[in-house]
């Protein structure tokens, strides 16, 4: 009866603060946390808006099957277990309570096995937004800001019980600007301008966490109105007239790059598939009912999947094709001025490696490094240029030997296998592609022959012929190109290094200077 009583005196607090209630819900005589019951409370925090959340009452029942005594304790034991799986997604300031109902009388006994999660914000304080200096019945034009909008994330969210759009954007200076206002029809029928309210805020979890500039505008003037800029008359064709208008007239749709999206996107190089790249996006950054594509194409949609664990609950997956070192990119239709659209940049690769675009270049480079072959180990430094493509690498090199002797060689390579390796960790595992040059840093696998020209210890000439396998760690955005070991077998056709095939071994340094 104590609980009972204690869950009545909640009531006026609430109205007081305002309130948003969610529910989870359980089977017959169970308590414990599922992935069902994980997969709902992660998305919390993107359809509400918590950020002047105080306080969290988690408000466990039961259904009437079994004595009371035990249905207390069941229901404290499902208030309990939300209670503690949820400190993780809420602040540590906000406090939390813990209320056991036992049974509900007069309800289903579906409905009745449940913890009510109560929200209790802070008191709201009402701020003016309309506009004093900017008559809505003057002659202004108002022009949608369709460029933020593209490089926007958007959705729904709740908040004391009212549905809000969160606009989460990726340009800067908004605040200082506050240039942008969003309309709203009075009670007297008459179109009135608010100014946006542009603050940081922190969104997302773990690698995604950020503190991005927001702004939280009513839903239903967001669909009417949008968010729009204010200049004087005169005005062009893309000009909305909310002053004689209820609805956006002058869009449509186009295929835009997703650049929001990019931007909070994990990359996973395929074993063995160099030709795609495995991506994962937190579901708060995915409309799953939306549809997505890949570059330009309609043709050619992006399927999002779910994967089971609760490492991977958070995430939608899908997979980039890759081309010439250049990943494709997601793009959505979304709406833009039908007179005069934002040039699609759907086509435009927002990541792509530099290896890949210094292809057309010569490289000249300093190679140090060291030799086994015809049983003896060599020292030398040398100055060379080299040509390299996506599968071949040529090379011509003059060396100094620790003895004093020169030798010349020409070089080539073919790579059947190269993959992204600027970190062991990051190869076999995610990582943020905005944080790392994707394709400048590599590893590459490959077999060649080189020609080896020279002079032997006893003054005599060789002319060796050497075929090898290989492993390189390549990165052309830095000094240090190139680190190598490779290992074969070669064969001196002047027979002064040996009338034999002989095993050959040869590690080195190779630096750019120039290309």
């Amino acid at each position: 009866m104590k609980k009972i009583l204690l869950f009545l005196l909640v009531f006026p607090v609430v109205q007081l603060f305002g309130q948003d209630t969610l529910s989870v819900y359980f089977e017959t005589g169970k308590s414990k946390i599922t992935d069902n019951h994980i997969r709902f409370l992660n998305s919390v925090p993107a359809k509400y808006d918590l950020s002047d959340l105080d306080s969290v009452h988690y408000i466990g029942a039961a259904d009437p099957v079994g004595n009371v005594q035990s249905n207390v304790k069941l229901s404290e034991k499902r208030a309990k277990n939300t209670a503690n799986y949820c400190k993780s997604l809420f602040s540590e300031t906000v406090t939390s309570t813990i209320i056991a109902l036992g049974t509900i009388p007069n309800q289903e006994y579906a409905q009745s096995r449940k913890v009510d999660i109560v929200f209790f914000f802070k008191s709201e304080k009402e701020e003016e937004t309309k506009m004093t200096n900017i008559d809505s019945t003057e002659n202004y034009c108002y022009y949608i800001d369709y460029k933020l909008l593209h490089r926007s994330h958007i959705r729904t969210i709740t908040k004391r019980q009212e549905e809000y759009v969160l606009i989460e954007a990726l340009l800067p200076d908004l605040k200082k600007k506050k240039e942008h206002y969003y309309g709203t029809m009075n009670s007297d029928g008459k179109f009135e301008i608010h100014q946006v309210k542009w603050a940081s805020k922190k969104m997302g979890k773990d690698w995604w966490k950020s503190y991005p500039t927001t702004a939280t505008i009513p839903k239903k003037d967001f669909e009417t109105y949008k968010l729009f800029k204010i200049e004087e008359a005169p005005c062009t064709a893309c000009n909305e007239d909310f002053s004689e208008q209820t609805e956006v007239m002058n869009e449509e749709k186009y295929m835009h790059l997703d650049t929001f999206l990019m931007r909070k996107i994990q990359f996973k190089f395929p074993f063995l598939r160099k030709n795609r790249v495995n991506i994962r996006a937190p579901k708060e950054y995915v409309d799953i009912e939306d549809n997505y594509f890949v570059g330009c194409y309609f043709s050619n949609t992006l399927n999002w999947k779910t994967k089971k664990g609760k490492r991977k609950q958070d995430y939608y997956y899908s997979y980039l094709p890759v081309l010439g070192g250049h990943v494709f990119n997601i793009a959505r239709l979304m709406s833009d001025c039908k007179h005069a659209p934002e040039l699609s940049q759907c086509d435009k690769s927002v990541y792509s490696g530099a290896s890949f675009a210094i292809y057309k270049s010569f490289l000249f480079n300093v190679e140090i490094g060291s030799r086994y072959f015809a049983s003896k180990i060599t020292a030398y430094a040398g100055l060379g240029a080299s040509k390299e493509w996506e599968y071949s690498r040529i090379a011509a090199q003059f060396a100094l030997e620790y003895n004093l002797r020169f030798h010349g060689s020409l070089n080539y390579q073919f790579h059947f296998f190269s993959f992204p390796f600027y970190k062991t960790k990051d190869f076999f595992g995610w990582a943020s592609p905005s944080d790392y040059p994707l394709f400048s840093r590599y590893a590459r696998l490959y077999v060649g022959t080189d020609l080896r020209s020279g002079i032997n210890n006893e003054k005599k000439a060789y002319l060796e012929q050497g075929l090898f396998l290989g492993f390189a760690y390549v990165d052309y955005d830095t000094f240090l190109s190139r680190i190598y070991i490779q290992g074969g077998v070669g064969m001196d056709y002047l027979k002064n290094l040996s009338s034999m095939p002989y095993p050959t071994i040869q590690a080195g340094i190779i630096m750019r200077f120039a290309s």
